[in-house]
């Protein structure tokens, strides 16, 4: 049973208990408020994150290959340059590191900088240099529709039901490979 408000919110703890980083892991986009692991190390541009490190992800201060594991969720529409920051990710990862990397594709404009939403193919050109990249899908068609129905008054207040009928019937009418998906899942090693 889905109990979270957002069902995007859904995939992304989904994301984050599946991922099980052993090692050192860099929260890029993180601080205090949106700490997924124990232990990481967090950088924000902005300092009411309250993050670790406070700059700008497309201009990391950290050594090469430093970290272990790195995960940046749903932060990548949220920078001008998305090659850049993946290039930065790249370089702070040890050899044989893992990224964790989540991204919103049909979904509403939740901030004043929301610059894009990537597709598979534009996920894949942008995460060429790792040497496995797995691309999961979040949701598809139902999930999309209910979750749009969730932002208006009634679905406001019938958010666990549409939540939860939108992933059932995705389940049920479940496509390998949805043209419409709330977003993306990647987990790929350098």
């Amino acid at each position: 049973m889905i109990q979270t408000k957002y069902i995007r919110r859904h995939f992304i703890e989904k994301a984050v208990r599946a991922f099980a980083p052993a090692g050192t892991v860099l929260e890029v986009g993180s601080g205090r408020r949106w700490r997924y692991f124990d232990g990481s190390v967090t950088v924000n541009r902005d300092d009411s994150a309250e993050a670790d490190i406070l700059c700008d992800a497309e201009a990391l201060t950290l050594a090469d290959g430093s970290f272990q594991n790195v995960a940046c969720i749903e932060v990548l529409e949220h920078t001008p340059s998305p090659e850049r920051l993946i290039a930065e990710l790249h370089r702070v990862l040890e050899p044989g590191g893992r990224l964790l990397l989540t991204v919103p594709f049909i979904f509403e404009i939740h901030d004043r900088q929301d610059y894009f939403r990537f597709t598979r193919m534009g996920l894949e050109h942008l995460l060429r240099h790792f040497s496995e990249v797995s691309i999961e899908p979040n949701g598809g068609v139902f999930c999309v529709f209910f979750h749009f129905i969730r932002l208006s008054l009634i679905g406001k207040l019938l958010f666990p039901v549409l939540n939860n009928l939108g992933y059932g019937l995705d389940c049920i009418f479940r496509q390998a490979e949805p043209r419409i998906t709330l977003g993306y899942t990647v987990v790929a090693r350098k």
